[in-house]
């Protein structure tokens, strides 16, 4: 999915095709969601542009995009099912596991 956001410009791009209309038939596609969504339409309204701004989802299954956050969710399942949630089992770890689990050691610097 594409972001709305402001720093995108579709205040100059809504403006700049209200005056491409003045001259010649046209339509304008957003694509995209975001927390801006609302604002934009507010614009395509007070522009009086709802016939010709069209404001839509892009959406194809299986994008990068639903990949990433399917490895990521998985990811986060599997840490929370070997760790747990929060910080608890961190402070559960006795001081040598502790001193284990931060020493930097020899072996794991010849792997670099």
């Amino acid at each position: 999915m594409w972001r709305l956001d402001p720093v995108k410009g579709f205040e100059e791009m809504i403006e700049a095709f209200r005056l491409v209309l003045g001259r010649r038939e046209a339509v304008l596609v957003l694509v995209g969601e975001g927390v801006y969504r609302p604002e934009i339409e507010r614009l395509i309204r007070s522009s009086a542009l709802e016939g010709a701004v069209l404001l839509t989802l892009f959406s194809v299954a299986g994008t990068l995009e639903e990949r990433i956050n399917a490895i990521v969710e998985g990811k986060q399942n599997l840490a929370d099912t070997i760790v747990g949630s929060g910080e608890q089992w961190l402070t559960e770890l006795s001081t040598e596991q502790l001193r284990d689990l931060l020493t930097l050691r020899r072996e794991m610097l010849d792997e670099l």
